[in-house]
């Protein structure tokens, strides 16, 4: 005849706490590594200045345009106008894609660190500055100006033509501010 204690009963009840807790912290190690391997990989986004999406992301540019000679989506700016893209973190490149109309025509763009003056050629071209981004949340500003343009056949008051922003970000950094933030 077999006999049980209570002890034994308890003994496995511990075992059994103590193989859910063992459990738990590995499932929370393999989360924490998993997190920093997506962390670690360098990112890149673009967003096609005139295309649908782009709204959330411009402050003072003219509505969304399509050039058929082109054949490209773009937006001319006001003579001031500002690009905010939230959460892209620290220092990464920019890149725009603008048009210049004339040779010579002058575009100041900065990116936190001052202003960066440009002096455009004819057609479409690549301009790229590194950005600083607000230290708490992270979001990046770019301010860009030029001369206004005025055109006989467009009443609008226009700066420069933009048609893309391409932001490569570093992996492994999330915005400064966010990171000590724990609510």
């Amino acid at each position: 005849m077999a006999c049980h204690s209570g002890q034994d009963s308890g003994e496995q009840g511990m075992r059994s706490a103590y193989g859910l807790v063992a459990s738990s912290l590995l499932v929370g190690v393999l989360a924490a590594l998993l997190s920093a391997l997506v962390l670690a990989r360098p990112w890149g986004t673009s967003i096609d200045i005139g295309g649908l999406y782009d709204h959330p992301y411009l402050r003072n540019f003219h509505g969304g345009e399509y050039s058929r000679e082109h054949q490209t989506d773009f937006r001319w700016t006001r003579p001031t106008a500002s690009l905010v893209l939230p959460g892209a973190g620290p220092p990464a490149p920019l890149t725009l894609r603008v048009h210049g109309d004339t040779p010579g025509h002058r575009v100041s763009l900065d990116g936190g660190g001052g202003a960066l003056p440009v002096v455009l050629r004819s057609g479409w071209q690549r301009v790229s500055l590194l950005p600083r981004a607000n230290w708490w949340s992270g979001d990046v500003r770019v301010q860009v100006t030029a001369p206004p343009q005025v055109n006989a056949l467009d009443e609008r008051v226009r700066g420069v033509v933009l048609s893309r922003v391409v932001l490569n970000g570093r992996g492994g950094y999330p915005p400064q501010g966010r990171r000590c933030w724990w609510g």
